[in-house]
């Protein structure tokens, strides 16, 4: 495992979800990653060159917001930070310690999730939902029955993000979505529990999803 096998890992990973990445090799982390003066004196001696892999929401369809990742040569003491255009302060955190590529990978796939969740999918919806009159709640669900129960681990549906509204009729709309893409509108039994309704996936873009959800709600007019 070098910084070689890991960009071409990335890259492929990248490839196989649809966003856009840039990945280039810097003798310094960029400033908004630099963790260099929290380093100890054994520390600092092996930080130097590194990977920086960095991806914005604006190529992936959102709006101005961006996630970068910081992987020095010595695969320890990596950082990452996500940023919105509004934002008075820049959060930067360590990468938790990896001992392959695929635990590496496996946190950039679940903190790219969350990032493309809120700065692509959900402010899309958001907006999309302003623009037609809708107002929502965001509600937290976790409890599901049926396919929705024996899809939930492998789908992550703990981690959607669940919203609450009403369609122009008056219909009850229970809408999940996902960092990856994927969305669904839910129906409830009696004791509360999701099932799925409709579902959607492989969404590249804000609009594709709102597209969809558009569709969804026409299709029960």
């Amino acid at each position: 495992m070098n910084l070689d096998s890991i960009r071409t890992s990335i890259s492929a990973w990248a490839a196989q979800r649809g966003i856009q990445i840039v990945t280039s090799e810097r003798s310094l982390p960029p400033a908004e990653l630099d963790m260099r003066p929290l380093l100890d004196a054994t520390e600092s001696e092996s930080a130097g060159p590194g990977l920086h892999v960095h991806i914005d929401a604006v190529t992936n369809g959102g709006p101005d917001a961006d996630i970068g990742f910081w992987i020095p040569n010595s695969l320890k003491k990596g950082s990452w930070s996500a940023m919105a255009e509004d934002d008075d302060e820049i959060p930067l955190y360590w990468i938790p310690d990896f001992s392959d590529e695929a635990s590496l990978i496996a946190f950039i796939d679940r903190t790219t999730d969350k990032f493309l969740l809120q700065h692509v999918y959900e402010a899309a919806l958001d907006e999309w939902l302003a623009d037609t009159g809708h107002s929502y709640t965001v509600v937290e669900k976790t409890e599901f029955c049926g396919d929705a129960a024996a899809l939930a681990e492998r789908l992550g549906l703990h981690d959607w993000l669940f919203l609450e509204f009403q369609d122009a009729g008056g219909y009850d709309i229970t809408l999940g979505i996902s960092g990856k893409g994927g969305a669904a509108t839910f129906l409830a039994d009696e004791d509360g529990f999701l099932t799925f309704d409709q579902r959607g996936d492989g969404f590249k873009t804000g609009e594709d999803l709102t597209k969809w959800v558009a569709s969804v709600i026409s299709s029960k007019a």
